[in-house]
């Protein structure tokens, strides 16, 4: 469901191998819609924190979860986990440390960028202009309650699980 729910296309949904796979390693179901939910980049990045929109990051208070940038064509970009073993970041907060102006994901999409010689195109770019340019779209996906620690190795599973799958452009 989360590669279905990713894509939006009828594609993905035809090969049930990978979901298949997700559900035996999670033994549980993870389609619930109120689980997954998709988000436009533009929505956090105009009015900063002060952004309407972070309020409907409500929901990740205290959760554990993986989160999906996407380009402008749907492909994944980076792909993060919130809510880690020790606790200290929630998936609320680990998100939203992708938007201020010292953002990790646009530092990343930065370095990247310029090593694939493509430097004169970011170079000028302030932060904010990277995240809605390179990665205007994103996804996340809450696995549970952050105090549980299956759900945060859940989590860190699926993030890397992901990553190899879809070899986002922005991870390292």
């Amino acid at each position: 469901m989360i590669i279905d729910n990713t894509y939006n296309r009828k594609d993905y949904s035809e090969n049930n191998d990978l979901k298949n796979y997700l559900d035996d390693l999670f033994s549980e179901n993870i389609e619930a819609t109120d689980c997954i939910k998709n988000f436009d980049t533009n929505e956090f990045v105009k009015n900063g924190m002060q952004s309407q929109s972070y309020s409907n990051l409500y929901d990740c208070s205290g959760k554990t979860g993986i989160y999906i940038f996407f380009n402008k064509d749907n492909v994944p970009v980076y792909i993060g986990v919130g809510g880690e073993k020790n606790g200290k970041q929630d998936l609320k907060k680990r998100l939203t440390q992708h938007f201020p102006d010292t953002s990790h994901l646009a530092k990343n999409i930065r370095e990247t960028e310029k090593v694939l010689g493509y430097e004169k195109q970011v170079e000028h770019l302030t932060s904010k202009e990277i995240m809605l340019k390179y990665a205007p779209k994103f996804l996340i996906v809450i696995i549970g309650n952050l105090v549980e620690p299956h759900n945060c190795q859940k989590s860190q599973k699926l993030e890397k699980i992901l990553i190899a799958l879809w070899n986002s452009r922005y991870n390292r």
